[in-house]
């Protein structure tokens, strides 16, 4: 059961990882199609620009109506992120190649928990 936290964890880290590289290189991209500076100023060629981005995104303040209800304002994120990246751990990795489980059910069980990561966009609303 550990091992399964672990690989689990593993492939989060991953994931939130290339995604924030990912960024970086279509930043980078973006910037040399409008001839403009890149995001190349925090570490050597932008690397740590990704861990400025998160820090930064993470002490943002945050204005918020007073009409809100804090409890659905605040898990609406929390309930966005959980539904895609559950749907990215359908597919799991071994140690050697990556084995999917049943594919047409994976389908299906993706597209299920896609279908509510829209709610927390209408919660947060």
């Amino acid at each position: 059961m550990i091992e399964f936290f672990k690989l689990i964890s593993i492939q989060l880290v991953f994931f939130i990882l290339a995604v924030a590289y990912y960024t970086l290189c279509e930043r980078k991209i973006r910037s040399i199609i409008q001839r403009r500076w890149g995001p190349d100023v925090v570490g050597l060629f932008g690397v740590l620009q990704p861990i400025a981005d998160a820090l930064k995104l993470l002490f943002k303040e945050r204005k918020k109506s007073n009409k809100v209800n804090n409890f659905l304002y605040l898990i609406s994120p929390i309930i966005g992120l959980s539904a895609s990246f559950s749907s990215l751990m359908l597919i799991s990795f071994s140690y050697n190649t990556a084995v999917v489980g049943n594919l047409n059910y994976s389908r299906l069980i993706r597209l299920i928990i896609r279908a509510i990561g829209t709610y927390s966009i209408i919660i947060g609303a």
